[in-house]
């Protein structure tokens, strides 16, 4: 399949129709937050009805350091980016100039190996997670017993089970 990349200046009346027949993966560049919902809207409902099952991530421009949510945004796609190689994702051309979390503060959790609890703790902290009693929204955390819970954005309530600092098990809600 072939990459593509389409900005505000588009005259076709539904790019989102074509990317999502003809394409797997694009960047598009839109200047307009509402135009970006709209497109981002259209095009899920048009891979919908073609059946596919892609990613499509909004990549904000809001550099406010309390907006975590952005933040997580803005993670959130790039590591898809490296991961999938494939997925649709809406750039807001300001946004191309924010910096995000090096790949190297990327934490990998495997079940039966041990873990620094006080380092997963702290980085959570530094990725802008909120330490919570009990979690309710996304980008919150909690730590009881040998139980942590992470709402993580996009994704949903994982619960994570350690027993002697080595990680039991890792479930995902069925709520999501």
């Amino acid at each position: 399949m072939k990459k593509q990349i389409i900005h505000k200046g588009c005259i076709t009346p539904y790019p989102e129709y074509k990317l999502a027949k003809n394409f797997i993966n694009a960047v598009i560049l839109i200047n307009d937050e509402k135009r970006a919902l709209e497109f981002e809207k259209n095009l899920k409902a048009f891979l919908n009805y073609f059946k596919k099952h892609y990613l499509i991530a909004d990549i904000p421009a809001s550099t406010e350091i309390h907006n975590t949510l952005s933040q997580f945004k803005r993670n959130y796609a790039v590591y898809n980016i490296q991961k999938n190689k494939k997925g649709f994702f809406i750039v807001n051309p300001d946004a191309l100039n924010i910096s995000i979390s090096a790949e190297r503060k990327t934490v990998l959790l495997k079940t039966n190996t041990e873990i620094n609890l006080e380092y997963l703790l702290k980085t959570l902290i530094e990725f802008g997670y909120v330490r919570e009693d009990f979690v309710e929204n996304e980008g919150e955390f909690s730590f009881k017993g040998s139980r942590l819970t992470i709402n993580i954005p996009f994704e949903g309530l994982f619960y994570i089970d350690f027993l002697e600092m080595k990680l039991k098990t890792f479930t995902k809600s069925q709520n999501f």
